[in-house]
């Protein structure tokens, strides 16, 4: 808005603002997904995804999967996460410190990647099956590894 608040009017502004709610109700099912619509940067999705044909029946039934998967922390994130494939915008479900420190102890204290010795602080659970292939978080898809080794794990 302050880029254009020396324009003589704001025909543009409507205009592109119209667009992008169109294409978000055109895409988006509104009755159904009205609870993860609200307050998402539509600006940027449609700059980013509005020259694409999207496939709004596929990605209504990934959305409402999404909607019942209690892994899911944030579900404002789930049309950007449908939309991108990245995780990042649904704040999975991390594990809780009772299994963490149960896989840590079954584990040795060692990091299966480096096959050091660390110390529980210096460890983080991961998903051995990531979340995105079906992996739950639960104790027999959880390993304990030293943070440099799931952050280089994570990288790839």
């Amino acid at each position: 808005m302050a880029a254009h608040q020396h324009d003589p009017n704001a025909n543009n502004l409507w205009s592109y603002f119209q667009t992008v709610l169109n294409w978000a109700i055109t895409n988006f099912d509104m009755k159904k997904f009205k609870k993860i619509m609200k307050g998402l940067d539509w600006a940027l999705l449609y700059d980013k995804y509005g020259s694409e044909t999207l496939n709004t029946e596929d990605m209504g039934k990934k959305i409402s999967i999404l909607m019942r998967d209690s892994e899911i922390q944030k579900q404002s994130g789930i049309i950007p996460y449908v939309l991108t494939g990245d995780e990042h915008y649904l704040d999975l479900r991390a594990f809780p410190d009772d299994i963490k420190l149960a896989v840590w102890e079954k584990q040795n204290h060692i990091c299966p990647h480096c096959g050091k010795e660390y110390d529980f602080e210096f460890m983080e659970g991961d998903h051995i099956t990531p979340w995105r292939e079906g992996g739950r978080t639960v104790v027999d898809n959880c390993q304990m590894l030293c943070r440099e080794c799931n952050r280089r794990k994570g990288i790839k």
